[in-house]
């Protein structure tokens, strides 16, 4: 009798332990999420990125439809002998005739010159503009205006002032070489061969204001303490553009590299309202050389070299983000 009533005991006990554990447990602990099998998806996230895809669809769309679809198009009919007759695949005869036509060299040459301006001397130009105008020096706001100014103006209208100013017989230029002693270095600008294209590479240096800009809001956003400790060190304002603003404005800078060495390797506009890229192809860019084959009618051709722009424009991307390591935020 005593042992039934000890196991009695013993098994009201568990018993009491196995009822009471679980709601310890389950008042101290969450519960657990169910456990999902290999092959099934957490609804939550299945709803999350097909809302994702959704919002990204008119993004997709556009990016197909005006760059991915052109590009391949491109692609396709350079390899094609396509004009007011048809088309005929002539695999990379469009390319050969290229490299061997002395127009398309001088027309590489040329924009090979145009992107060196554009590297050495309209962004360094502008960097340098930047900082100047930056440290607020009397009527810097009249001169960021005026800077900025030919960026709104429409080119056909800088076209006219330009071939005013450039003009053989009235232009400023000459002019003013006339009133100080130089009138033997008077001529026509545009219109002969060895100063045509670096008189539109002038011309094209006045729209320096819009990186000058950028430049400018970058440098608003350095920290002051930056530069009232460089003053307390007694750094001059040269050692402080140097050693605490050029390494702040890495990324800016390459990024206006890649904005001017893009804008320069179609550059079309200029070219075309003044010189239409004479005399002798003296001015002609890559972009002015599609136009003349688009003008007749050798579409192929014309999409070949547009394939060419490209090309030069992912390489010259490419060394940039490299040089310039943008998007890295050491300065090592």
């Amino acid at each position: 009798m005593p042992a039934v009533r000890s196991t009695r005991k013993r098994s009201w006990r568990s018993s009491r332990t196995r009822s009471s554990a679980p709601q310890g447990a389950a008042g101290s602990l969450p519960d657990r999420p169910p456990t999902l099998l290999p092959h099934e998806t957490d609804p939550m996230q299945k709803s999350l990125g097909l809302s994702i895809f959704v919002s990204l669809l008119p993004a997709i769309a556009l990016f197909v439809t005006f760059l991915a679809f052109p590009f391949a198009t491109i692609l396709m009919t350079s390899f094609f002998e396509w004009n007011a007759a048809g088309m005929t695949f002539n695999g990379g005869a469009n390319y050969l005739e290229l490299w061997d036509s002395r127009s398309f060299r001088s027309a590489l040459q040329n924009t090979a010159i145009w992107v060196g301006a554009a590297v050495l001397i309209h962004v360094p130009l502008a960097a340098v503009l930047a900082m100047i105008l930056s440290r607020r020096v009397k009527g810097w706001k009249v001169f960021r205006t005026l800077f900025f100014l030919p960026n709104i103006v429409s080119y056909s209208a800088l076209a006219i002032v330009f071939l005013g100013f450039y003009n053989a017989r009235y232009g400023a230029l000459n002019m003013l070489l006339e009133d100080i002693g130089l009138g033997h270095l008077q001529q026509d600008w545009l219109f002969q061969y060895d100063t045509a294209l670096y008189a539109l590479i002038a011309t094209w240096i006045f729209h320096v204001g819009l990186y000058m800009i950028i430049i400018m809001a970058e440098i608003a956003s350095i920290p002051e303490d930056m530069y009232e400790a460089a003053v307390i060190e007694g750094a001059s304002e040269v050692q402080q553009d140097w050693y605490i603003t050029l390494p702040l404005l890495r990324n800016v800078i390459g990024t206006c590299m890649i904005l001017t060495v893009t804008q320069s390797l179609i550059y079309f506009e200029g070219i075309f309202l003044t010189t239409k890229g004479g005399p002798a192809n003296a001015s002609l860019n890559m972009s002015m050389a599609t136009y003349r084959a688009f003008e007749t009618f050798d579409w192929g051709e014309a999409n070949a070299i547009g394939m060419h722009i490209v090309l030069l424009g992912v390489v010259a991307i490419v060394l940039i983000r490299h040089v310039f390591r943008i998007g890295e935020r050491d300065f090592d």
